[in-house]
């Protein structure tokens, strides 16, 4: 096992933006006039990404930087994820390694050697020390192991694929008991994707989904609609004449003087 482990790409710096030049300082014709330096259309079409340029991702390892085009960083990135679950157990070996005071890759093969050592004994032992006929069986039994480990690499090159289609499966049947409650619902592309984002990620059926996705936007409508009515309610409003007001009799009689 390597012992050395990918580090996350650094983050590129981002391109600073071209600088305002003064027209003294852009180049000129013969008539003293600011020449014209913007690149064409087609020029700038040329360019693009997608259009024949192949993507490149820089990244920046080891000290060293390197250019990676697409599909070589979706397989490193990949390869991350399953580091991480790998983890937990090279963290296991990193102890024993230290416990005995080798490097991990020491550790490994130390591991290794000393489990082929124990089964060579053990088939020696079953022979009565036929070294002859112990190492013949133990390089078969050794055939087996290694047609173990390659069945085992293509499972697991299989178990994205198996889980798609589980999950494809799981899916449809579900449906078939989602149209059942709700007949509005005739195709599964009428399905919410949040619904089946909910059911996939919380691993509940697409009909429990639903209903959490209709009970939710109806807690929404009903906020929406009592924070409306609160804001109305706060809102001042035209006031009738008079209305809640006390009369005053000396403003009422200077107001009667002026009128006369």
């Amino acid at each position: 096992m390597d012992e050395t482990i990918m580090q996350p790409a650094e983050a590129l710096p981002e391109a600073e933006p071209a600088s305002t030049a003064t027209a003294a300082a852009e180049p000129t014709d013969e008539t003293g006039e600011a020449a014209d330096t913007t690149p064409a259309a087609d020029t700038e079409q040329d360019v693009q990404p997608g259009d024949g340029q192949p993507i490149v991702i820089p990244v920046r390892y080891n000290h060293e930087s390197r250019e990676l085009t697409l599909e070589e960083a979706q397989a490193l990135a990949q390869k991350g994820l399953k580091f991480d679950e790998l983890s937990p157990t090279l963290d296991k070996i990193r102890y024993l390694a230290a416990a005995n005071q080798k490097s991990v890759q020491e550790m490994v093969d130390a591991l290794v050697d000393g489990q082929d050592k124990q089964l060579y004994q053990s088939i020696l032992e079953e022979c009565g020390g036929n070294e002859a006929l112990a190492k013949r069986l133990y390089e078969a039994e050794k055939d087996k192991w290694s047609a173990r480990y390659a069945n085992a690499r293509e499972e697991e090159s299989k178990a994205p694929e198996k889980d798609k289609a589980g999950l494809t499966e799981r899916l449809a049947n579900e449906f078939v008991e989602l149209k059942a409650e709700f007949p509005d619902v005739a195709e599964f592309k009428q399905v919410p994707q949040p619904v089946v984002d909910m059911a996939v990620n919380k691993g509940i059926s697409l009909t429990d989904a639903y209903l959490r996705y209709q009970h939710a936007n109806a807690r929404k409508a009903s906020a929406a609609k009592a924070a409306q009515e609160a804001a109305s309610k706060a809102s001042p409003g035209p006031q009738a004449a008079g209305s809640g007001e006390t009369a005053n009799p000396t403003i009422e009689a200077m107001m009667a003087g002026v009128w006369k």
